[in-house]
């Protein structure tokens, strides 16, 4: 990735372009100038997101060619063609983010231990945060304790969880 530094600086020249335009006092929206200061900066958004999957190994297609204005930025809308998951990059008031909906939250019990350890290795980047938005209520876990029972853990006769259950 330090070869790429110079092509790296080149993506960040689009972004800070956008973002002055945007809080430009004289910025007038709906333009065909705001226009192109989307589009900019979306198309930097796709190339990043190129960039990053040069990186990985994914016997996946993807379909981003759909974005979405923000209060803060655009949001380049990323969609896995082999699973049907969505991701999100885009601009908010804290800089750059990927975000992405866990789908089928239900098939979480039956991952092992591997899966477990990468995801407490994201906590160790600055930034990464999880938000939860669905809850499972007490009584219903009581009702169902089968449901919420892990599978594949170490420790998968211990009640407690590490992670909240969707």
């Amino acid at each position: 990735m330090k070869k790429q530094k110079k092509s790296f600086d080149s993506l960040i020249d689009p972004i800070n372009s956008y973002l002055e335009f945007y809080y430009s006092e004289d910025r007038i929206p709906n333009t065909e100038e705001h226009y192109q200061k989307i589009l900019e900066c979306v198309n930097t958004l796709a190339k990043i997101f190129e960039e990053c999957l040069s990186y990985g190994n994914f016997k996946d297609e993807w379909d981003y060619d759909k974005f979405y204005e923000f209060l803060y930025g655009p949001e380049l809308i990323i969609k896995s063609i082999k699973t049907n998951c969505g991701y999100r990059l885009g601009l908010n008031d804290k800089g750059l983010y990927l975000s992405m909906n866990l789908h089928y939250s239900e098939n979480l019990r039956y991952m092992d231990d591997t899966y477990w350890k990468l995801l407490l290795v994201l906590s160790e980047f600055e930034g990464f945060e999880y938000e939860e938005y669905e809850f499972i209520r007490v009584e219903r876990r009581n009702e169902f304790p089968e449901l919420f029972k892990t599978n594949k853990s170490k420790n998968s006769n211990d009640e407690k969880y590490l992670f909240p259950i969707f």
